[in-house]
This record gives C-alpha cells, structure tokens and sequence, in this order.
C-alpha cells in the first residue's frame, strides 16, 4: 500500500484510493458531521470540498449534507469567496438595520473587475413572507444571525457563481422541506413504472336477475337463456392512466412544495421590479407548478412590487 504523502499543510491526497483511505479514517475517528457518517458520503464530501479549493479536514469540516444535498456553512462560503481571488475586501460590508418588520440584515460584496458592487437584504418583512420567522429552531433561537447569513448567501451565490459551483448556504436550505423518502428497492421514476406495469385487475362480475332487467328495460327479452346462463355484460376497466396520473400527482406534490418555498424566498429578496417582470414571466410559463402555487407566486410578486415602489 503507497503511502500518503504530507506537507506543510498536511495530508495531500492525489487519488481516489487516498481518499478513500483518508475517509474510512475520518468516519471511525467519528469526527465527521452528521450526514456524513460513511466512508461513500466523506469521499463525496471531500470532492466537493476540493473542487471548492479547501483542503481535507476543512471539507469534512465546512460541508454539511441536508436534504440530501452538500451544503456550505456561512462562515466557509465567504471563506471560499474570499480565498478565491476575486473578492474585493474593500467593498465588503454587512449591517443589521431598521426596527419592527422592516429590520433587515444587508450584504454588499464586490467582484474584482466588476464595475459595481451586489447588494443583497433580508429583513423580518422576507422572513414572515417565507413562513421563517418564529420558526422552531435556529430562526427562534438566532434570528438575527440567521436574517444575516440569508442575506450573505444571496449576496455571495449572485456575485461569485462560478466560485460556488451552485452551492447553496446551509443555513439556506436547512428551511427548505425534504423531499417524500424514495421507496426501498428503486427511485421514483421506477416505483411509478412498477405501479403503471401492473395488470389492472377486473371488477367481479355479477350478472344482474330477470327482474332487475326487466325494471331497466321493460318488454325488451331477457339476456338470460332457457339454460339459465346469463350472457357476459360488457366489463369496467379501472383506467389505468386516470390511476398514474393520480399517483404521479402524488409523487411530485412535494418536490412542488419545495419549488415555491424557493419561489417566495427569491421573491422576498428581490431589489428592483425589472427582476420581478423576470420572475412572473418565469412562474406564468413553469409547467412543474401547480396552478394555486403560481396565483400565490403572483400575488407575492405583486405585493412586493408595490414594496418596491413605495421605497
């Protein structure tokens, strides 16, 4: 087995079977953050992690899988920013403003080259709007801090998109509701397949008596023969496609849910109403909402608006 090699800032993985090895280390020391508890997820954890530009333990460390999905901290999104060259220090700026509903955490962050700085706000208006404010957990807890990291993550995901990758803040997504458990022994797609595969079974078949055909059509022959046996009526099929598109409706309400909780979050940290023409042609014309998500959608975009105005 080849060793790892070192260096001044410590263990240099070079290949998968390094990280492999770094990871089965790291998940029995038991070190590692909740959701990355297999050596599978730390190597997934580290991947990311490098492709960000950070080093093994600060991966393990500032990762964090929620939904399902690698997530960065706060502190360590700013970091990655930061490190990467493009960020301008001088023009980095946070504040914690206003009083009542209007309180609002602001994040100005500058691309070196760019001619002009992103600003980005979260106030307790955006939170009440998304349904976050008093929230069970870290939004009762820390809510000033969590209108902050809010505020920076939209700050950061606008100005350094290709830094990020497209990846989101925890503190962001931690709001975001789960996603419906798959199935054991497949995913969506194959567990709706299985049930559009299925024979549908026949409805039991209960030839009615003389008398009932008689009172449905009176003086019209009965079907029923001089040997008693009664002629096959013709049989109701459950329609299978009715059924599917029953489950399939099952299948993606949820994943709906989540896209107009994202939705109304983008709609409560818009800056101007030429994104809001942007957005509401956006919802009008997405086949994945439902048509009572985009009235809400809408009618959210449309108080906004006059927000905006009235500034």
């Amino acid at each position: 087995m080849a060793p790892i090699n070192s260096g001044e800032r410590g263990l240099q993985l070079r290949n998968l079977d390094d990280m492999w090895r770094f990871a089965k280390y790291a998940c029995t020391s038991g070190l590692t953050p909740k959701g990355v508890t297999t050596p599978e997820a730390a190597v997934i954890a580290l991947q990311c992690g490098f492709e960000l530009g950070m080093g093994p333990m600060a991966s393990l460390q500032s990762i964090a899988v929620i939904n399902n999905r690698p997530t960065l901290f706060g502190d360590a999104m700013l970091a990655v920013c930061r490190s990467s060259g493009f960020f301008d220090d001088g023009a980095f700026e946070e504040s914690h403003r206003g009083s009542g509903d209007e309180t609002h955490n602001a994040c100005t962050v500058r691309r070196l080259g760019a001619s002009k700085a992103i600003t980005r706000t979260f106030s307790i208006a955006d939170a009440k709007k998304a349904s976050l404010w008093g929230k069970q957990g870290p939004w009762s807890q820390y809510p000033k801090r969590m209108l902050q990291m809010r505020a920076r993550s939209w700050a950061l995901r606008d100005a350094f998109p290709d830094v990020l990758k497209g990846i989101y803040c925890a503190e962001e997504v931690i709001d975001i509701p789960p996603s419906r458990p798959v199935p054991s022994g497949g995913s969506r797609v194959e567990s709706l397949a299985a049930r559009l595969s299925a024979p549908v079974p026949d409805p039991p078949y209960d030839p009615p008596t003389e008398a009932e055909q008689a009172e449905a059509a009176p003086g019209q022959p009965s079907f029923t023969d001089a040997a008693g046996d009664a002629e096959p009526q013709a049989e109701s099929q459950v329609d299978p496609d009715v059924d599917a598109a029953e489950g399939k409706d099952d299948e993606v309400a949820t994943d709906a849910q989540i896209l107009e909780t994202e939705c109304m979050e983008m709609v409560a940290g818009a800056v101007d109403t030429e994104y809001l023409d942007s957005f509401d042609a956006g919802v009008k014309t997405d086949k994945r909402l439902p048509a009572a998500a985009k009235k809400r959608l809408l009618k959210a975009s449309k108080e906004r608006r006059a927000e905006l105005t009235a500034k």
